[in-house]
């Protein structure tokens, strides 16, 4: 283990990294970002940072020094990413159904987290000694298909009917 040895304060400190950067770029992202930015762009953007901290991760020596600022830029991705998709979602939702649809995405948040948990230390447990890169791997491939998911596309221009001569109908 990474923090084996180290006093709670050290490992508390560590541990730390990943929420404060999650409060900061929650708080402040809308001062900082492009107005002009959409919330498809900006969970796009979130878990590309996301990606980039576990891929350095996986690639880095897990040592205090790489694990700290590592861990505070996934905190930064998940601040990012995390209130822009809350907004997609419940911007989805019909307004008399927004009880009902924030419930659902309290409980798919849930149920995420508590998959993401199990799946996480299924790989520690069955990784062995390289349990911590299993885990890694693992969570970079979610959240590369998370930034493949929540990638801005163009949608496609609607084009006129056409009649069998050709002509444009108009309905």
């Amino acid at each position: 283990m990474i923090l084996r040895g180290h006093s709670e304060l050290t490992a508390g400190a560590v541990l730390t990294a990943l929420p404060a950067g999650f409060a900061l770029t929650a708080a402040c992202a809308d001062r900082v970002l492009p107005r002009a930015l959409s919330d498809r762009s900006r969970c796009a953007a979130g878990a590309v940072v996301c990606a980039a901290a576990l891929a350095t991760m996986l690639g880095s020596p897990l040592s205090l020094a790489w694990l700290t600022p590592l861990l505070a830029l996934l905190g930064l991705g998940l601040g990012l990413f995390t209130p822009a998709n809350n907004a997609l979602i419940m911007g989805a939702i019909p307004p008399c159904s927004s009880g009902t649809g924030g419930g659902l995405m309290n409980m798919a948040r849930g149920l995420g987290t508590a998959l993401g948990v199990a799946l996480v230390a299924l790989a520690l447990y069955l990784g062995g000694p390289y349990g911590n890169r299993w885990a890694l791997f693992l969570l970079l491939i979610v959240s590369l298909l998370t930034a493949a998911a929540a990638w801005p596309t163009r949608a496609p221009e609607l084009q006129p009917p056409i009649d069998e001569s050709g002509q444009e109908t108009s309905g």
